[in-house]
């Protein structure tokens, strides 16, 4: 990698952080300046404006983020089991999130739900990505015969991410992970109970 190439990466890796806990609006130039120790022209010699900077933090959030996931489902074999491990990556945000400030679906979707810029589109990008994951899980589950085939696998994918997403707020918000592990355990249920029937 090249001497400006690592220094663009240093500058998103470090602007992921701190978009992730200020916000991209809250956060300015000069919190990424602060960080990395570089002037306004060293940040903008390789970004075009901050909002592109803001969407390149935010992949890079999302793809640490999204690692924790491809390690523990890649590591099991069975699509329930997968799903198994995706709630139980969930339930350990509150205690060890993937980067600092937590879940950037979560904290970026807030910030843009009334927007339409390109922040907006790639968190709706990513947020869908985990609704896909987990819908091809669900029906690979069924194809195997080990989830029954009435369940619905979006409607169940919505709900699945829906609920692990809230508790993440209100565990964060309260300061009290009762919240997640409330939901990761009804999840498992759930998913116990899919496994029962099929």
């Amino acid at each position: 990698m090249s001497k400006a190439a690592t220094t663009r990466q240093n500058i998103i890796a470090e602007a992921a952080k701190i978009f992730n806990v200020k916000g991209y609006s809250g956060a300015s130039i000069s919190d990424v300046m602060a960080s990395t120790g570089l002037k306004k022209g060293g940040i903008y010699n390789h970004f075009v404006n901050k909002e592109e900077l803001t969407v390149e933090a935010f992949r890079y959030a999302f793809d640490e983020m999204q690692q924790q996931f491809v390690e523990v489902m890649t590591d099991e074999q069975r699509p329930l089991d997968q799903l198994r491990a995706f709630v139980e990556v969930f339930r350990k945000f509150i205690y060890k999130p993937p980067i600092k400030g937590g879940c950037p679906i979560l904290n970026s979707s807030v910030e843009v739900d009334d927007q339409d810029g390109l922040l907006a589109v790639a968190v709706r990008k990513a947020a869908r990505s985990w609704e896909v994951l987990v819908t091809k899980k669900i029906e690979e589950g069924i194809a195997l015969g080990d989830i029954p085939g009435r369940v619905d696998p979006r409607k169940t994918a919505v709900i699945m991410i829906s609920a692990l997403e809230g508790a993440i707020l209100l565990a964060k918000l309260h300061k009290d992970a009762y919240y997640l592990h409330v939901a990761a355990d009804h999840q498992l249920e759930l998913i116990r109970q899919m496994s029962e029937e099929a």
